[in-house]
């Protein structure tokens, strides 16, 4: 695919998104990258690494509102 197929408009990106979601999934080898014991492995490995990326505190607390 060499031209644009999709516009710049929020919702095109959208459809855009969920089309380029739907190839990489439906790709033999990609089929199971979300379940299994090595997808939990691989999770718990980024999140060891970026400990700040969730809003909730290491405990799974929700941060109280800022007044």
């Amino acid at each position: 695919m060499r031209h644009q197929q999709y516009c710049s408009a929020t919702l095109c990106q959208g459809a855009s998104k969920r089309a380029s979601q739907a190839r990489w999934l439906a790709k033999a080898e990609n089929r199971g990258y979300f379940m299994g014991a090595q997808a939990v492995a691989r999770v718990q490995v980024w999140r060891a690494a970026h400990p700040g990326y969730s809003r909730r505190g290491p405990t799974g607390e929700q941060p109280a509102p800022e007044l």
